[in-house]
């Protein structure tokens, strides 16, 4: 069995979201629970594998023994973010000057 979740904390309070997250972690331990969620610090409080995408590209797979800095999947997103802003403001740049 596998359960997909699309930002099952999205419209939630912190409270709820815990609770939520509690109960998909019970769930996952007789069937995959797949949790899609921009919620960086409930994923990692309780996921076991975190799959970190971002333009449609995956950026990190990690399992959750594997990060060391509770700040990295963050500092990641953010580096991956201004690279592809330097790359569209360049490409926007090129296509000023043809």
């Amino acid at each position: 069995d596998i359960l997909l979740c699309d930002e099952p904390t999205g419209a939630l309070d912190d409270t709820n979201s815990v609770l939520i997250m509690k109960i998909l972690k019970q769930l996952s331990n007789d069937r995959l629970v797949i949790v899609v969620s921009h919620n960086l610090d409930l994923v990692e409080q309780f996921s076991d594998r975190i799959i970190t995408l971002h333009d449609g590209k995956i950026i990190l797979d990690q399992y959750r023994n594997e990060i060391k800095d509770s700040n990295f999947i963050k500092q990641k997103i953010n580096k991956r973010k201004f690279k592809y802003k330097i790359k569209k403001q360049l490409r926007n740049l090129k296509m000023q000057f043809r």
